[in-house]
């Protein structure tokens, strides 16, 4: 039997992803010689703390929702695994993740595929608490939209700086 999570649940999950994601964009910004690329993880970071205060005001907003009955509890797994799969919510130590990549265009690459993920998983987010209007959930999608924008403009420029194409 799938387990079942209540829509707060789930906006602890994305505080949780965004707690991990400033822990992560921290140590990519200590961990790097490149100047821009610092700068760039420094402000990935602040960004993350926005989004912890932006969740929490959500969650206060859905205090006690109940979404629908066309949610069925394979939905909720499908939200488990989805989270789940997000190495932002894992345990793992930052540092580590950071420290295991060989450089800062694999740490953009990872950076990339987490914005990626965590896009989805704030759009099934908002699906879940459709017919209310979360405007800070919305805000978060779109400064999510714009962190893997401004991490793929800077990988292109790295890539170009030190003539690789990809």
């Amino acid at each position: 039997m799938a387990e079942e999570f209540s829509v707060n649940e789930v906006v602890e999950m994305a505080v949780q992803i965004e707690k991990n994601g400033r822990d992560f964009y921290s140590s990519a910004a200590k961990n790097t010689q490149n100047e821009t690329n610092r700068e760039t993880f420094k402000y990935l970071a602040e960004e993350e703390k926005k989004h912890i205060d932006a969740f929490q005001k959500v969650l206060s907003q859905i205090e006690n929702y109940e979404p629908s009955e066309s949610y069925t509890p394979e939905y909720f797994s499908y939200l488990k695994i989805l989270a789940g799969e997000h190495v932002f919510t894992k345990s793992k130590n930052a540092e580590a993740i950071v420290k295991s990549l060989k450089n800062d265009i694999d740490i953009i690459d990872f950076a990339i595929g987490i914005e990626k993920d965590s896009i989805i998983f704030y759009y099934e987010m908002k699906g879940l608490i459709l017919g209310r209007k979360i405007p800070a959930l919305d805000e978060v999608i779109k400064q999510e939209q714009e962190h893997f924008a401004k991490l793929t403009n800077l990988k292109l420029e790295l890539l170009k700086s030190s003539g690789r194409t990809n």
